[in-house]
């Protein structure tokens, strides 16, 4: 976290926005002080549920629900109205209902911006696996196709309601799409990938996880890792990707999400 506040600093004083995600664990007070002071423009925080044993099961961290409701008082008491608190929630089999508790806290809650919501997908760092969701990770996805239908309608009208959510319309029509059948579910044009960028929790900088890391925030910087030749390649990479990458449906997309339901 310290060396992520040096780039963030950094990228403040260039007048760029940026934005952390976390699951919260190491934002106590003395940290949130600190990102009070960064530059940060906003943090965002993992809760894929209300209940607690829920979210520490998912996460895989005892206590990591607590200690993400603590960091969203430390941020709340430290930093500034203009800063934005945010919230992260992926939808998974264990949690398919719970995540409609999320959106009703996020939006009775007065000091958090929105909820964004994620589709499960295969986990980062993994040897891809187009059958993923059948075979180790299997117990990640959601079952019961009905009930997941039924979850996202749910979310979709939450949306239209005017609740806290900020995914777009057509990005929630398109999990359902994809929950009801992923073996249809392809992608008909290259992602926007090459526009962004990952900081793993290690600190490796990556342009797409699948391809070549490109420096590391501990030693490297980050504009210079941005302009580099690897991730020059990394981008020549992902414009003529044809992997039928299922990461892509949690991207942001300017318009329609770019997938066809195929027979």
């Amino acid at each position: 976290m310290e060396g992520l506040l040096d780039v963030v600093r950094s990228a403040a004083d260039r007048g760029l926005r940026t934005n952390i995600a976390t699951n919260g664990c190491l934002i106590d007070e003395k940290m949130a002080k600190r990102i009070a002071g960064s530059g940060l423009s906003s943090v965002n925080i993992s809760l894929d549920s209300m209940n607690e044993a829920t979210h520490d099961y998912l996460r895989g961290v005892p206590g990591v629900y607590k200690k993400a409701m603590q960091a969203i008082e430390n941020l709340d008491k430290y930093c500034s109205k203009d800063f934005e608190i945010v919230i992260c929630c992926a939808i998974y089999d264990i949690n398919m209902e719970e995540v409609l508790e999320v959106a009703e806290w996020v939006n009775s809650h007065n000091r958090i911006k929105w909820v964004y919501f994620m589709a499960a997908m295969q986990p980062n760092n993994t040897p891809l696996n187009p059958q993923w969701y059948k075979k180790e990770f299997s117990y990640l996805w959601p079952q019961d196709k009905p009930k997941a239908a039924s979850v996202i309608n749910k979310l979709i009208e939450m949306k239209k309601r005017g609740y806290k959510i900020n995914n777009q319309i057509c990005q929630l029509e398109a999990f359902g799409k994809y929950f009801n059948c992923p073996e249809r579910f392809v992608k008909n044009t290259a992602c926007n990938l090459d526009r962004a960028v990952h900081i793993s929790s290690v600190g490796d900088i990556y342009i797409c996880y699948d391809w070549e890391c490109v420096g590391n925030i501990m030693k490297d910087d980050l504009a210079g890792a941005w302009h580099s030749k690897e991730a020059d390649m990394a981008r020549g990479h992902i414009r003529n990707c044809q992997k039928n990458c299922h990461h892509l449906i949690n991207c942001f997309f300017e318009e329609d999400y770019p997938f066809t339901v195929v027979n």
